[in-house]
């Protein structure tokens, strides 16, 4: 016949009702979540609806503002 000797453990703390521990998981939980968002938006946002036209795809410069009245330029008087 075995017997086990049962030696009483101490109380274990249950973690969620340690504050420390509960900002930290709730923390890794909406960091997490973030995650998963940006992994399925991210591509949806970068990339171009299908009926758009093929140009539509490549990235267009911005306008050129002309400079502001006296930067960069200087007057030179004879």
């Amino acid at each position: 016949m075995t017997t086990t000797s049962s030696v009483p453990s101490p109380p274990r703390p249950r973690l969620l009702r340690l504050p420390d521990f509960r900002r930290l998981w709730i923390g890794d939980t909406v960091s997490q979540a973030g995650a998963a968002v940006t992994v399925l938006a991210l591509p949806l946002v970068a990339m171009p609806p299908r009926s758009s036209s093929p140009g539509s795809a490549v990235p267009t410069p911005a306008p050129r503002r002309p400079p502001a009245p006296g930067c960069g330029t200087r007057s030179r008087r004879a």
